[in-house]
This record gives structure tokens, C-alpha cells and sequence, in this order.
């Protein structure tokens, strides 16, 4: 049950960072970034590797992003609670 309440509280969120999403359109986190994105999730892309993708500009950390965000995707995991401090 803990799963879908974590489910349900990152679709819950209006601004997500996602953390290492690919530029390659293929692969399994870019799939999720065009999914949400199509939804009309704001989303920060970060990777410090890219100046952008699809058109938005990448931040090379979540410590540059422009405002707090309630979640973030890395590796596949959704991690809550990033309003304050944020791990690099």
C-alpha cells in the first residue's frame, strides 16, 4: 500500500525535477519524462551532461534548479519531501 500512496503523492505534484532523464527517446525515463510532460506536469529536467531536451533547458543539478520541487525522479525512484535542503 505504502507504493500507491507514493504514486499518488508524486502525480499529485505540479513541479517534478527529474534527475538523469536520457536524451535518447527510447529509453525507460525519457518514456516517463514525454508521458508526464503530454500531461501537463512542469517538469525540470537535470543532467549535468545536456543543455537541453526536447526544447527545455536541463539544469546540471537540483541545486540549480529555479524553485523547490516537491519530488524528483532518479534511477527509477520517486523520493518526497525536497522543499528545503537538496542533496547533490
Amino acid at each position: 500500500m505504502a507504493a500507491r500512496q507514493d504514486v499518488d503523492d508524486f502525480l499529485a505534484q505540479k513541479q517534478i525535477a527529474f534527475v538523469g532523464v536520457s536524451r535518447d527517446p527510447i529509453q525507460f525515463a525519457n518514456k516517463v519524462y514525454q508521458a508526464l510532460r503530454d500531461r501537463g506536469y512542469g517538469l525540470y529536467p537535470v543532467n549535468p551532461q545536456a543543455k537541453e531536451l526536447e526544447g527545455v533547458a536541463c539544469y546540471p543539478s537540483l541545486a540549480d534548479l529555479p524553485e523547490p520541487v516537491g519530488f524528483f525522479h532518479r534511477c527509477h525512484r520517486f523520493v518526497k519531501g525536497l522543499s528545503g535542503s537538496l542533496p547533490s
